[in-house]
């Protein structure tokens, strides 16, 4: 194509991808020239014709370093603005190293999903083929879109295969409602100080620097909650069967790690209840955390499910391939996990609240009165929205359940493995929104959590036998540190956060909360 023919680039920019355009291997080397395609298809990759950018990156080849890498962007340029999955295709077969090209694995999951949710162009083959691209970073999305491929590929569970699918796309879209976009150098953001309370002990282990190892934040076992419904009460939701729990429920193949924080963090309520030293209440501290800690957004995976390990055989149905390995290593940036809100509901009246920051927040926040009433009615308008939006999508999550719940009944009658294979499932599809449903009666923590959900067997999965299950975050929390708060009744503790924090940026300041203990 040539580039007079290109609209919308001023007169430098086309001189600039003239002289890249002169750029040879005979005469600049390999190097130069590859990194001249790279540069031609940087300044046009934004306009509606760019053609000319794919073609220069088709110029690299396979012999190049950046082989990989040039095929992914040619990849998402054909998906995303040429809207062409088959051409996308085409490209997505040219990558030969995975390890390369992780950054971009998303964009492989979004060809999948396109394969099997489109029914004019569902492929299944295809749709696997991009899975098994992208499964270092989205182990769950894969294991669980590989199954529902399983199941539509055969005759006989092809239509609890659709149930499925549209149960699986609804409970990811409601997930994603849940994800807190936390950024605490955002100082128009409302939710920018998330908070982690704790007691001053382990306050001294995760501050301290005497020692060269790192210092990680645990995530516990659910069993230790004080909530009996977690992990239940989804289900009981979705059944119709109110509070009606068990009290004794284990699961050692998906079991819940979970590390709690809040958007209020200097909570009276919370400093009485969490961080307790001795019994003695409001005796600890809150930290908050910079927003790196985190993962930053949805495009990583849902790295915090560890599923599949075992290989599952039915009878008429090869699902050998619908199992992949557990435990990968991935990069540190791919190892976070997201921070949820968690979500509350009353089981009799159907009553949702997600979890917030409180309205006296504001109130400290601003001195102007009407600044901060004003910034509080905007924020509890985008939570009431929120809270609706996450109402709607539970109730279809509930017609796509019952939907499946009766097609299993017509499947166990005349095929129990299969009628096996898809009880499984279901628990997993569940996994993400199982433990961010909690009862109404604790919606006073108004609880954001990390969940690391897996199977004991996880080599990750540390015990201190008779008192902890956990598993670490393996993060340094001193490199990630943005603010300390100190309860009331642990202010003796001020001079020794601040020699513990001295080489820091960190601030630490004392609760604005009077008590006193009695």
């Amino acid at each position: 194509m040539n580039i007079d023919e290109l609209e919308g680039l001023d007169e430098a920019t086309r001189k600039e991808i003239e002289e890249l355009q002169k750029v040879t291997r005979e005469k600049d080397g390999n190097e130069e020239y590859v990194y001249s395609r790279f540069s031609i298809f940087y300044k046009v990759r934004l306009l509606e014709d760019c053609n000319i950018g794919i073609e220069a990156l088709k110029d690299i080849k396979i012999e190049d370093g950046d082989y990989d890498i040039a095929q992914c962007y040619i990849v998402g340029e054909y998906l995303f603005t040429k809207n062409n999955i088959e051409l996308a295709f085409e490209a997505l077969k040219n990558i030969r190293d995975v390890k390369e090209t992780r950054n971009f694995n998303y964009i492989f999951l979004r060809i999948a999903q396109l394969y099997i949710v489109d029914l004019e162009k569902r492929d299944t083959s295809k749709a696997a083929f991009a899975l098994n691209l992208c499964k270092s970073t989205h182990c769950y999305e894969v294991n669980c879109y590989l199954k529902i491929c399983a199941l539509l590929d055969d005759a006989k569970t092809k239509v609890i295969g659709e149930y499925y699918l549209e149960l699986f796309i609804i409970l990811i879209e409601a997930h994603s409602l849940l994800v807190i976009n936390y950024n605490h150098e955002k100082e128009k953001s409302p939710e920018r100080k998330l908070a982690h309370y704790t007691n001053t002990n382990v306050a001294n282990i995760l501050l301290n620097n005497e020692l060269d190892d790192p210092k990680y934040i645990r995530l516990n076992t659910i069993s230790n909650v004080n909530d009996p419904s977690e992990g239940q009460l989804l289900e009981l939701l979705l059944d119709d069967k109110g509070s009606d729990y068990n009290e004794s429920y284990f699961n050692k193949d998906f079991h819940a790690f979970i590390s709690c924080f809040t958007l209020n963090h200097d909570s009276l309520n919370q400093f009485r209840l969490y961080g307790k030293k001795d019994n003695k209440e409001a005796s600890g501290i809150s930290i908050v955390f910079k927003g790196s800690f985190f993962q930053k957004d949805k495009f990583s995976g849902m790295s915090f499910l560890s599923v599949g390990s075992k290989k599952e055989h039915n009878a008429g149905v090869d699902y050998s391939n619908a199992t992949i390995e557990k435990n990968i290593s991935i990069e540190e940036d791919s190892n976070k996990y997201l921070v949820m809100r968690c979500v509350y509901v009353d089981p009799k009246s159907d009553y949702i609240q997600l979890a917030h920051r409180d309205r006296l927040t504001f109130y400290r926040e601003f001195d102007d009165k009407s600044l901060a009433e004003s910034s509080w009615e905007t924020y509890q308008n985008e939570i009431k929205e929120k809270s609706k939006d996450f109402g709607d999508y539970f109730y279809k999550i509930k017609v796509a359940y019952r939907k499946i719940l009766n097609e299993k009944k017509a499947l166990s009658s005349s095929d129990e493995k299969s009628e096996k294979y898809c009880e499984k499932l279901l628990d997993e599809i569940l996994l993400p929104l199982k433990y961010l449903i909690k009862h109404s009666a604790f919606q006073e923590e108004q609880e954001c959590r990390m969940v690391y959900i897996t199977s004991l067997e996880d080599t990750k999965v540390k015990m201190i036998y008779g008192e902890a299950l956990y598993v670490d975050y393996e993060l340094n929390v001193r490199d990630y540190l943005d603010k300390v708060y100190i309860a009331p009744a642990a202010t003796q503790y001020q001079p020794y956060l601040a020699k513990l924090l001295c080489n820091t940026d960190v601030k630490i300041e004392l609760s604005n909360n009077p008590y006193r203990q009695t």
